[in-house]
């Protein structure tokens, strides 16, 4: 038997009787990537003849629930549906878009705009001109359009000579600012 089966027992066991065994319920949910959940809930589903989510909706309720089933999901799917969540919202959260959008790579936006549109069968950059304007709406679109650079390669000596030349111009700035106080 492997890991993922062993997995899948240990759920239903955290399930299985009178109430529910939070803390085993936890460990083996926390205990695993969320690659490896996604694992766990196919092999719960062959084992047992119903998925994983619907055993945990019986026995948990309210913002455990909530968190248990968040951590279940793919994550990208998980994020799509918080950007979709943000985006649909009487007052756009922001937050939200910002903190999902800004810290990935190319090659994630990339693939959490396919989740987001095969999900709700809309674009997620459509959405995002739609609801967001000012600066905040040009980078949020600029990033959502994948345009990053993911050439990691530093210039030394071009990093160099920049700060060098920010530094000049600084130098110069406070010379002014110095004189004019004469």
């Amino acid at each position: 038997m492997d890991k993922y089966e062993e997995a899948a027992k240990s759920l239903r066991k955290s399930m299985k009787g009178i109430g529910t065994d939070e803390s085993r319920l936890i460990k083996e949910i926390v205990n695993h990537s969320n690659s490896e959940r996604q694992s766990i809930k196919e092999i719960y589903l062959t084992m047992y003849g119903k998925t994983l989510e619907e055993s945990i909706k019986s026995e948990i309720s309210g913002n455990f629930l909530e968190g248990v089933l968040a951590l279940l999901e793919p994550v990208e799917k998980y994020e799509a549906k918080c950007l979709r969540k943000a985006l649909k919202a009487l007052n756009t959260n922001e937050k939200i878009l910002i903190q999902t959008l800004c810290p990935k790579e190319a090659y994630e936006i990339e693939n959490l705009k396919l989740v987001y549109n095969t999900t709700y069968e809309r674009s997620l950059e459509k959405d995002i001109v739609t609801e967001c304007s000012g600066y905040l709406g040009r980078l949020l679109r600029s990033v959502v359009s994948c345009g990053r650079s993911e050439n990691y390669r530093i210039d030394f000596s071009l990093a160099k000579k920049e700060a060098q030349e920010l530094y000049d111009v600084k130098l110069d700035q406070l010379k002014k600012n110095v004189i004019s106080f004469k």
